[in-house]
């Protein structure tokens, strides 16, 4: 039962790493439309 528990553990540790990554992702993705936005001549 304890290895159970122990599993269930870490694998939502490994979905809120998971998770908290793609949010990181859609933040820059975010700040790069805005550079992109006001800077677009750094695109070319």
């Amino acid at each position: 039962m304890d290895a159970i528990v122990r599993c269930v553990a870490r694998y939502e540790g490994a979905a809120n790493s998971v998770g908290n990554a793609q949010v990181q992702l859609r933040k820059i993705r975010v700040r790069w439309g805005v550079l992109e936005q006001h800077f677009p001549a750094l695109m070319e």
